[in-house]
């Protein structure tokens, strides 16, 4: 009696793992197809950065080269050179309260 009873449990137990195993089938391929089309994106973007890299722009080089659109004045006080005695006590005093 205790097998007719798992029968159907068996069966449905069955049937489920049949209905995920095909859901995981559907997905699969889905991400097959998904990931030729990023292969394929990805050899035509290297044909096109290889492309770009071998033919610099007219007055351009070939790689850009960085430069910095505006740098920062020192503000190091330790390099200047004073020679008015007064502007050099006064230097001093404002870095005195500076570091108080």
């Amino acid at each position: 009696m205790t097998a007719q009873l798992r029968g159907p449990a068996y069966r449905a137990a069955l049937s489920e793992a049949y209905r995920e195993l095909d859901e995981i089938c559907e997905r699969l391929a889905e991400l097959r197809v998904r990931k030729e089309r990023i292969e394929k994106a990805a050899v035509a973007l290297q044909e096109l950065v290889s492309a770009m890299s071998a033919v610099p722009a007219q007055g351009q080089p070939a790689m850009p080269v960085h430069t910095p659109v505006y740098e920062m004045p020192s503000n190091d006080r330790r390099q200047e050179q004073v020679t008015d005695p007064l502007q050099r006590q006064i230097n001093h005093a404002l870095g005195m309260a500076a570091l108080a």
